[in-house]
């Protein structure tokens, strides 16, 4: 019988201290901030890590070690809780899945330097309303804007070439399509 009771205790104890050490990581969760990945030449990727405090997000043209950031990594802000994120004109592709799930997502600055955007890159961003595809991509990949229920306008310009599969699958508030320059745009 204290055999039993002292393995009990020591259950109950080794219990408490892992109850402890979670409360205590929770606490101490890193509060949403940049991580800069140097591509060795000069420049550097992207991404975002811990849980966003703020609404909105200005990503840097230049890394704290001075790398131009060119790349927003794949996956590098997948379901951050940010309403608004505005790249610099230095950005010249979005990875895949970069903004995957961030449900809170309704206004995103994608500058005209970009010449590819990942697969998946705003699958289920639910409350993005309107986007401007920047004028130098050619390729809408499949999946793209999976899932975006409330996406009503997009501004494509014609150097795209190609959409893929299922990119618009899911966007039931899409009524407008419209070029680049032609602001009236076609109405579905």
């Amino acid at each position: 019988i204290k055999i039993r009771i002292i393995k009990s205790a020591l259950f109950l104890l080794f219990l408490l201290a892992g109850l402890a050490l979670i409360v205590s990581c929770q606490k101490d969760r890193p509060k949403g901030g940049l991580s800069f990945t140097s591509n060795g030449d000069g420049t550097c990727s992207v991404s975002g890590f811990g849980l966003w405090e703020q609404d909105e997000l200005i990503v840097p043209s230049e890394s704290p070690n001075g790398d131009r950031v060119t790349a927003v990594g794949n996956y590098a802000f997948r379901g951050a809780s940010l309403k608004k994120i505005v790249l610099p004109d230095s950005i010249e592709s979005v990875g895949i899945s970069a903004f995957d799930r961030c449900r809170d997502l309704e206004e995103i600055t994608l500058p005209d330097s970009i010449t590819y955007i990942g697969y998946d890159a705003f699958h289920e961003c639910s409350a993005l309303k309107e986007i401007r595809i920047p004028s130098k991509v050619t390729e809408l990949p499949y999946n793209l804007f999976y899932g975006c229920r409330t996406l009503k306008r997009v501004i494509i310009p014609s150097s795209v070439t190609e959409i893929g599969d299922f990119a618009f699958y899911g966007c039931t508030s899409l009524t407008q399509v419209a070029e680049e320059g032609n602001d009236d745009g076609e109405t579905l």
